[in-house]
């Protein structure tokens, strides 16, 4: 095992080999981001980037916000009304 003497070459080490593991044949035809939270860790030193992502529900972008603590940047995207499931009693 290598001594890394940056402990973000670690982490980047890390997210491409669970990258490696989730782009892998070994999960089928599942998809990876199935779950409840998609991957979207970004490791960067220093500077500005952007990443996109799609989600399978149309969002209310009038009601989008974002929080920030302790470095964790959580995003709030409300499923728009018109795309919620709809409840119809059969009676």
């Amino acid at each position: 095992m290598a001594i890394l003497s940056d402990p973000f070459d670690a982490l980047i080490q890390l997210q491409q080999a669970l990258d490696t593991y989730r782009t892998s044949s070994w999960l089928g035809s599942s998809l990876s981001s199935g779950g409840a939270y998609p991957p979207l860790n970004v490791f960067r030193k220093s500077g500005s980037f952007d990443r996109a992502i799609t989600v399978p529900v149309e969002i209310d972008v009038d009601q989008v916000t974002a929080e920030c603590h302790d470095g964790m940047l959580t995003l709030f995207l409300p499923r728009a009304e018109r795309d919620k499931p709809k409840l119809i009693t059969v009676g």
